[in-house]
Parts: structure tokens; C-alpha cells; sequence
């Protein structure tokens, strides 16, 4: 028995599904029916494009990528080692080479793979399994660093101009201190508007999780009638401007339940691709209040 997890296109890096151990005449069977063509009237298709098979027996790594058909890119390497073989073949050839590496025949893998001048850390890299969890956090106070320079700056020019401090008042100070009346506002908005404090939430995988006042709901992506990401009409806004941590996202299920996760939990831009398979929509409001 080894451990096999599959990846499918749709998912992000660190996403997998039937993440198990099976034995070899198991993993055959899997792979056949994932990558079993579908025929119909006047034209071909896969079952699913692009579906990555990783395989890991302790520190050996083997990854099958199916590039259409019957054809599969092979990568193997060994953690201790650092070398990186990797190679294209078709399914019967790939299942010797799979049937090779449950055995634990290493070597010969190594004979008929060939070595590249990769190493192999961007391959075990790709094995690691991420949790999607993203936690409620407060608003990074490091983009306001520049901003706290202006106070001293009209301090100084009042003490050396203060006609010049006037106009350096109106160009610049006004807006700063607009701006931290709306990230306080807006701020206070969403810990008020929002008792959600984490969400687990990945592209592919269809159940999402919530935690209000650390107790779990948990729901089904085709459980949402509507999805409302709400964004700051500002090509700026994620620039590392204060205005970067602001936005919301609503979830009507068919219980009528509403959700609302604001960005302090996920960031709108992040949250936007974990949904861009599933029907959604994305409002541009340049001040995403959310009303009571």
C-alpha cells in the first residue's frame, strides 16, 4: 500500500481529493477510470484534463500529470538524493513505472526516467497539502507607515512656513485624515456587521466552512443561491494602500441563512478566485459599507 492523492485541474496548489493508501491494483483501477475517454457522436474528451496522480512511499516522490489521452507527464525524485527525473509517456508505459515504484524498485526507475539539471524541491514542494483555513486578523498597521510621516511633515513646515503648511494641509492632510475616518468606520462596520472569525475555503473541494463565534457551520457550495462579493471601485485599493483590507462577501443559502465574511477574514481579490467556478457577483463600491 501506498499513499496516492489526486489533484484536478480546477484546484489550486495544495488541494487534493481521495487522498488515501491503496494497493496497486487499486491505483490502476483509479487511473483508468479518471483518465477513460469519453466518446461522443463526433468528437472525444477526457474524463477529466489535466489530472495529476502523487504518489509518495516515505522519501520518494512520483507524480503522473495527464496531458491528454493516453499520455501522462512522469516526474520521480528522492528527497535524499536531489535529483529530478521526469519524462512523457503513455499509459502503458506509466503503469510499469507506477507498478516499479510500489514495488520499491528505485533504480530502475532511475534507468528509464531520465535525470534533469532540476533539483527536486519544487516537486516535493508540490505534495505538501495546505489546510485553507484563513483566520480573522486585525488590519495591517504596516501600510500606514508612510501616512504617519505627515503629521511631522506640516509640524515642520508650520514651524518654518506656516502659509506653506496651510497648502500642504489641503493637498495632503485632508486626505489623510479622511482616509483614517473611513478605515475606522468601515473597520468598526464589519467587527460589528460580522460575527464570522474564519473560513476554510479552497477552489475546488465543494464543502466550505464557517466559524461564527468559534462555533462550526459547514455547508455545501451548491447549498448558495447568491454569492455577492462587494470590492472598492479602486484600481489602487490592493496596492498596499490603507485601503487594501476592505470589502465583504455575502452568502444566501437556501435556507435563507445569510453570511457574511468581510476581508478581514479573506481578502476580496482572493476570495473572488476561490469562487470563479461557481455562479457569483462582484459590486464595485468605493465605500463597501455593509448595512444593517
Amino acid at each position: 500500500m501506498i499513499k496516492l492523492k489526486i489533484q484536478y485541474n480546477t484546484y489550486e496548489d495544495g488541494e487534493f481529493t481521495e487522498e488515501n493508501e491503496y494497493s496497486l491494483e487499486e491505483i490502476i483501477e483509479v487511473i483508468n477510470i479518471k483518465t477513460k475517454p469519453i466518446h461522443l457522436k463526433h468528437s472525444t474528451q477526457i474524463n477529466h484534463q489535466s489530472i495529476k496522480f502523487y504518489f509518495q512511499d516515505g522519501e520518494n516522490y512520483l507524480k503522473a500529470e495527464h496531458i491528454g489521452k493516453n499520455a501522462f507527464h512522469m516526474y520521480y525524485c528522492n528527497e535524499i538524493e536531489t535529483e529530478l527525473y521526469q519524462g512523457n509517456y503513455y499509459l502503458p508505459k506509466v503503469i510499469r513505472l507506477i507498478t516499479l515504484f510500489y514495488k520499491g524498485e528505485y533504480d530502475e526507475l532511475n534507468r528509464i526516467i531520465p535525470k534533469t539539471s532540476l533539483r527536486e524541491k519544487k516537486l516535493i514542494k508540490s505534495f505538501a497539502t495546505e489546510d485553507f483555513v484563513y483566520l480573522k486578523k486585525n488590519v495591517d498597521l504596516s501600510n500606514f507607515f508612510l501616512w504617519s510621516l505627515f503629521p511631522l511633515i506640516f509640524l515642520t513646515a508650520f514651524l518654518t512656513n506656516p502659509s506653506f503648511a496651510a497648502l500642504l494641509f489641503l493637498v495632503l492632510g485632508l486626505p489623510f485624515f479622511i482616509s483614517i475616518a473611513y478605515m475606522l468606520r468601515i473597520r468598526n462596520n464589519y467587527k460589528k456587521s460580522s460575527s464570522i472569525n474564519a473560513i476554510k475555503i479552497s477552489r475546488g473541494i465543494n464543502t466550505i466552512s464557517v466559524w461564527e463565534d468559534s462555533v462550526e457551520y459547514e455547508f455545501d457550495k451548491g447549498d448558495i443561491v447568491d454569492l455577492l462579493i462587494v470590492d472598492p471601485n479602486l484600481k489602487w485599493a490592493h496596492r498596499g494602500t490603507p485601503f487594501d483590507s476592505y470589502g465583504y462577501t455575502q452568502i444566501k443559502l437556501k435556507n435563507g441563512k445569510i453570511l457574511i465574511i468581510t476581508s478581514m477574514v479573506i481578502d476580496v481579490i482572493e476570495m473572488e478566485y476561490k469562487v470563479s467556478n461557481i455562479p457569483h457577483r462582484i459590486e464595485k463600491k468605493f465605500y463597501p459599507y455593509i448595512q444593517p
